[in-house]
C-alpha cells in the first residue's frame, strides 16, 4: 500500500491549536479557581476573573474543533477534504439576533441579583457575545462554499490565535513608543512634571472615581494628548488589525478557488477575530454588563466585514492579478475601522467628562458620533448583505 505523504501545513495548524488550547484552559481552570476563592473572601474583582475564565474555557472549546480537523487533515481522513458550509437558513439570522437580544434583556434584570450572576450571568456573556457574531456569519455566508472543511477551520482557529498574537505585540511595541514620547516630553518641561507629581498624590489618598475624573479631566482635554490618544486608537489599531485579521486567507491565498470564496474565508476569519476579542474584554459587571455585552455586536459585525472584503481583494490578487483592488479595499477596511474606533471613543471621552468648557458642545460632540456610528452599522450590513449575493453570483456555473 502506498504511503500517504504528510501535509506539513495542517501538523502545524494542530500544533499551534493544540498548543492554545492546553493555554486557554489552563488560564481558565486558574481564573476559576480564583474566582471562587475572590468570591468566598467578598473581593469586588471575583465577578470579572469568572467572566474572563468562563470566555477562555469557551474560546479553548472552539479551537478543539479547528484541532480535530487539522488532526484528521493529518491523519488523511476523508471528512477534512470534504467541502465546508455554514449550514442555516436566511431567517436564522433574524432568530439567533432575537436570542441573544433575549438573553441579554434577561441579562439586565438579574445582573445585581449576586447568586444569579455568578451562576447565569456568564454564560448570558458568552451567548450574547456569540450568537450575533454566528448570525452576521450566516448572512455573510449563506450558500458559499468555504472549501475544504480542515482549510476553513484552520482560518478560523488562526483568526483566534496567530493573528491576534501579532497585533498584540505590534499594538503594545507602538503604545510603549508613544508612552516613551509622552515620558521624554514631561521630563523636559520641569512645571509639568511638578503638576503631575502632585495630581498623582492627590489620587492616591481618593477612591471616588468621579473625583479622578475631575482631577485628570484638564489634562485629557489638551489637545497635543488628544491628538495622540485618536492617532493611535484610529489609525495605528486599524492599520495593524486590518492586516493581520485575514491571516489565514494570506497564508492559504494560493489555495482559495475565486475572490468570493476570499470574500467568505475573510468573514470566516473576522469572525474568529471578533469572538477572540470579545470573550476575552467582555468581563464588566453590574449595570453596564448589558450595555457592553450589546455594543460587542456592533464591534463584531465591524470585524467580520472589513476582514470579508480584505479577504476578497487578497484573492482577487492572487488570482487576477488585482493589486490596486486591494491597495482600495485595505484603506476602505482602514477607514471603516478608524471612524468607529473614532466615534467610540469620542462617545465614551465626551459622555464622562464634566469640564465646564466643553459642557454646552457635549450633547452635540455624543450625539454626532452616535449617528456615524449608526450609519456605519447600516453600511456594514450593506456590504455584507450584497458581498453574499455577488459571491453566490459569482460561485454559480454559467450556461
Amino acid at each position: 500500500m502506498q504511503k500517504q505523504n504528510i501535509y506539513f501545513p495542517s501538523v502545524i495548524t494542530f500544533a499551534i491549536f493544540g498548543f492554545a488550547v492546553l493555554g486557554l484552559f489552563g488560564a481558565s481552570f486558574v481564573m476559576l479557581g480564583t474566582s471562587i476563592s475572590f468570591l468566598f473572601s467578598n473581593k469586588p474583582e471575583a465577578l470579572s476573573v469568572l467572566f474572563m475564565g468562563v470566555g477562555f474555557g469557551s474560546e479553548a472549546l472552539i479551537l478543539g474543533v479547528a484541532g480535530f480537523y487539522s488532526l484528521q487533515r493529518v491523519m488523511n481522513v476523508a471528512i477534512a477534504d470534504t467541502p465546508a458550509r455554514l449550514a442555516g437558513a436566511r431567517w436564522h439570522t433574524f432568530l439567533m439576533l432575537l436570542i441573544a437580544a433575549l438573553f441579554i434583556g434577561i441579562g439586565a434584570l438579574i445582573v445585581e441579583v449576586q447568586w444569579l450572576n455568578v451562576l447565569l450571568i456568564p454564560i448570558f456573556t458568552v451567548i450574547g457575545i456569540s450568537l450575533p457574531i454566528w448570525a452576521f456569519m450566516n448572512a455573510g455566508l449563506f450558500e458559499i462554499e468555504l472549501g475544504e472543511r480542515w482549510r476553513a477551520w484552520a482560518i478560523f482557529g488562526l483568526g483566534m490565535t496567530v493573528g491576534p498574537a501579532i497585533m498584540l505585540v505590534l499594538e503594545l511595541v507602538i503604545g510603549a513608543f508613544f508612552f516613551l514620547i509622552v515620558v521624554l516630553y514631561i521630563a523636559t518641561q520641569p512645571n509639568l512634571l511638578f503638576e503631575l507629581q502632585n495630581l498623582i498624590a492627590q489620587i492616591e489618598n481618593i477612591t471616588d472615581p468621579n473625583l479622578i475624573l475631575e482631577l485628570v479631566e484638564p489634562y485629557l482635554l489638551n489637545p497635543a494628548l488628544l491628538g495622540l490618544i485618536y492617532f493611535y486608537v484610529a489609525l495605528c489599531v486599524p492599520v495593524i488589525e486590518e492586516i493581520f485579521k485575514p491571516i489565514g486567507v494570506w497564508l492559504f491565498a494560493r489555495r482559495i478557488n475565486s475572490p468570493a470564496q476570499g470574500f467568505a474565508l475573510g468573514l470566516l476569519s473576522g469572525a474568529a477575530y471578533a469572538l477572540f476579542e470579545s470573550l476575552g474584554v467582555s468581563n464588566q459587571t453590574g449595570a453596564e454588563w448589558a450595555v457592553v455585552v450589546s455594543t460587542r455586536a456592533g464591534t463584531g459585525l465591524l470585524h467580520i466585514v472589513t476582514t470579508g472584503i480584505t479577504g476578497w481583494a487578497i484573492a482577487s490578487a492572487w488570482l487576477e492579478r488585482r493589486y490596486l483592488r486591494l491597495f482600495l479595499a485595505y484603506a476602505l477596511s482602514i477607514s471603516m475601522h478608524g471612524i468607529w474606533n473614532a466615534s467610540a471613543i469620542t462617545i465614551g471621552l465626551f459622555s464622562a467628562l464634566t469640564f465646564k468648557e466643553i459642557e454646552a458642545w457635549q450633547p452635540f460632540i455624543v450625539g454626532a458620533s452616535t449617528v456615524t456610528m449608526i450609519l456605519l452599522i447600516g453600511l456594514m450590513v450593506g456590504v455584507l448583505l450584497i458581498g453574499n449575493k455577488r459571491a453566490r453570483d459569482a460561485s454559480r456555473p454559467t450556461v
